[in-house]
């Protein structure tokens, strides 16, 4: 189990992957995608375990939720709206807020929203296509990092997944998937 800051994750794991240890890395697996990529090749050559630790995703009510997307129970989905903020002191060599630690509102929370919304997709129509537009702003701390991020992801077929995450206010941790004959 790798709970390092995220900048020392890439290091970490590879180490492990390298010794055919199976791994469970804490969110986010790696700060970026060159990273992720060159630990996804080295896990699958080595034919070791790897899985970033989204503790949600275990959560029983995603059991329940996937029945209901697979099925069909209440319609095809057409949007989903998500938050995770929550205030966080600015300490400039904190995990939060420092670059060198990989910090960032976007890094730290909103991998929530977005393994979500993928995870959503993936039940609800087998599949989980990239996005065909993004649309993002932020509010940057004085170290540059994210302090506050809202974004729109839409998907080919026109479902769309709103979202904001940050350290700078508080609100609601929460996920509403708009579907055709109600929500959840």
């Amino acid at each position: 189990y790798v709970a390092t800051p995220h900048a020392q994750h890439h290091e970490f794991v590879r180490q492990c992957l390298e010794a055919g240890k199976p791994v469970l890395c804490e969110k986010p697996l790696v700060p970026n995608l060159a990273q992720g990529r060159s630990l996804v090749e080295l896990a699958t050559r080595n034919n070791v375990f790897l899985m970033e630790a989204v503790w949600t995703r275990f959560l029983p009510v995603y059991d329940t939720v996937a029945s209901w997307l697979r099925n069909d129970a209440i319609g095809p989905v057409r949007a989903i709206q998500s938050s995770f903020c929550f205030s966080a002191p600015f300490e400039p060599a904190g995990r939060h807020y420092n670059p060198a630690l990989a910090g960032g509102a976007l890094l730290d929370l909103g991998v929530y929203s977005i393994a979500t919304t993928r995870w959503v997709i993936r039940q609800a129509v087998g599949a989980c296509p990239e996005p065909s537009s993004i649309h993002a702003s932020g509010t940057l701390a004085p170290t540059g990092v994210d302090q506050r991020v809202s974004a729109m992801l839409t998907f080919p077929g026109g479902l769309s997944s709103q979202f904001v995450c940050a350290f700078d206010g508080s609100a609601e941790h929460s996920m509403t998937l708009l579907v055709e004959r109600g929500y959840i």
